[in-house]
């Protein structure tokens, strides 16, 4: 780079001038003239030499070589802060106040000298899902002397919460029957009626279509000594009160293993005995008693609000299946058989009218 101004100065096109005497002072004007031209010209390219360097260190030459690569910056979000939970005051538990539920007690009848089963078909539940213990006094009752006892049930739940239902039993005299053979009389019918591949809702329907059918009404009372007593007229005799009826079909469903209750009415102008029945669906009322032609209701597992509209249209007889509902387990409120007759609901079901009809089906 060095001999760029002194390539500049050979090769400068300027006019070759002639030096004489008598122009010496032109010429002295003209080397200083040149001078300056040279100096700046210098000057020019020593500028580009510097620029030329100053790039060079920060593009390598020759080498291929690129500008260093920057990695983009990515910012990095950062978690957020764990907040620590407030402590706050534990909720006071809601009180129980709910007491215990007993049901399935009814009047208890037994003959003198015989065994009694408080408990059977009684049940006790409580809200809080706890199991609950059924406490019954019967300290009062005299099994081998003739009269009518207090009965008290009680439960007591966790909480404090207390239930007593109170009923009666009576000691009666022996009614002479024969259990074995009754319970024979029973198992034979059984046997006669059903068979093995039937369901439990056609053998109970079939068995209470049987007592309905095959018993007649007797008007005079029977013997109601015991459960045992009105199945034997019912079975042997054929003939009973609204009491034979209902015990003849709950031999039947014991001998089914079918869960039954009895239910009493409540108030009325004369007594009244049916079935509160649980094929496994829940309870429902049966009543093999017949109802004649005018007033014709199939009453075979029924529940409470369909038994209300039979007493709606038997005006001639108000509260026929009134009862302590209170006593008894919650009944269900699913319709499974319509019974009622026809001259009450002409829209609905109508009750069979014949004695081939079909078994009725859930």
């Amino acid at each position: 780079m060095v001999f760029l101004p002194l390539f500049f100065i050979l090769t400068n096109p300027v006019k070759k001038i002639r030096m004489d005497r008598n122009d010496l002072d032109f010429g002295v004007k003209y080397m200083k003239k040149q001078k300056l031209i040279y100096i700046g010209g210098a000057i020019f390219f020593l500028c580009i030499i510097i620029a030329v360097g100053a790039t060079a260190r920060y593009t390598p030459q020759g080498t291929g070589a690129s500008l260093p690569s920057v990695e983009p910056y990515i910012p990095v979000a950062s978690e957020p802060p764990v907040s620590t939970p407030v402590p706050t005051e534990e909720q006071a538990p809601i009180p129980d106040t709910v007491p215990p539920v007993i049901e399935g007690v009814t009047l208890l009848s037994v003959s003198l000298g015989d065994s009694v089963s408080y408990r059977k078909n009684v049940t006790v539940s409580d809200n809080s899902g706890e199991q609950i213990t059924l406490e019954i006094d019967n300290s009062a009752v005299i099994l081998d002397e003739i009269g009518s006892y207090p009965v008290i049930y009680s439960a007591r739940d966790s909480a404090g919460n207390e239930t007593f239902v109170e009923t009666t039993i009576s000691i009666v005299e022996p009614s002479g029957i024969d259990v074995e053979y009754v319970l024979s009389l029973a198992d034979q019918l059984i046997a006669e009626q059903t068979t093995p591949e039937m369901s439990l809702w056609d053998k109970a329907y079939t068995l209470w279509n049987w007592c309905r059918k095959n018993i007649r009404y007797s008007y005079s009372s029977g013997n109601r000594s015991s459960v045992y007593a009105g199945a034997y007229e019912g079975l042997h005799d054929r003939q009973g009160d609204c009491y034979a009826y209902y015990a003849t079909y709950s031999v039947l469903l014991d001998r089914l293993g079918i869960e039954n209750i009895c239910v009493t009415r409540m108030g009325g102008e004369s007594n009244h005995w049916w079935n509160l029945v649980n094929l496994g669906d829940g309870w429902y009322h049966c009543d093999c008693s017949p109802r004649n032609l005018e007033h014709r209701y199939k009453c075979f597992m029924q529940t409470d609000a369909q038994l209300q509209e039979y007493e709606a249209f038997y005006v001639e007889h108000p509260g026929y299946y009134q009862f302590d509902t209170t006593l008894y387990p919650e009944r269900e409120t699913t319709v499974l058989f319509d019974g009622k007759p026809t001259s009450v609901r002409p829209t609905a079901t109508p009750a069979p009218t014949t004695d081939t009809d079909l078994l009725p089906q859930p």
